[in-house]
């Protein structure tokens, strides 16, 4: 009963695109091609997360690389239910997108205030290096000025 309701009673999707071959074959592809880059994107974040040790806000790249992964699922669904009738499986796997999605979302927004200050701190930072660095070329100048000055007096005095 339940299978006959969950599968049985709907037709793959191909068929409302009347067995189409260029137009499956265009949306089965892009689909797969999506899906691929959305693998790559989600993996190479946990990737730049575990070589980054003790990266600040790496939970934030964990989330996204979840949601991008969830993203790449729902290609995966749409070539999935080209020949076979999952489309509760496909429900499922959009709602399961949907909620990391909105998680998603609300951290970042909640992160913003807090990544700004930071950026803020950074430069901060870079910009005290900076001025160190100036104002030690400007003691480095005033010292060799001050002892080529000094060295001229010593060679008119004579």
């Amino acid at each position: 009963m339940i299978e006959n309701y969950f599968f049985s009673a709907f037709s793959p999707h191909r068929y409302c695109l009347n067995n189409n071959v260029f137009l499956i074959s265009t949306e089965v592809i892009s689909d797969a091609m999506i899906a691929l880059a959305y693998c790559i994107l989600s993996y190479g974040l946990i990737k730049f997360v575990q070589m980054r040790k003790h990266a600040p806000f790496d939970y934030i790249f964990k989330f996204f690389s979840k949601f991008i992964f969830a993203c790449g699922m729902t290609h995966v669904m749409k070539i999935i239910v080209q020949w076979y009738p999952f489309y509760w499986l496909e429900a499922i796997v959009n709602v399961w997108c949907a909620v990391v999605s909105i998680f998603t979302a609300y951290l970042l927004v909640r992160l913003l205030p807090i990544g700004v200050e930071v950026s803020n701190i950074i430069w901060i930072k870079r910009d005290v290096v900076r001025l160190k660095d100036l104002q030690d070329m400007v003691c480095k100048f005033e010292d060799e000025f001050l002892t080529r000055l000094v060295k001229g007096k010593k060679s008119n005095g004579r």
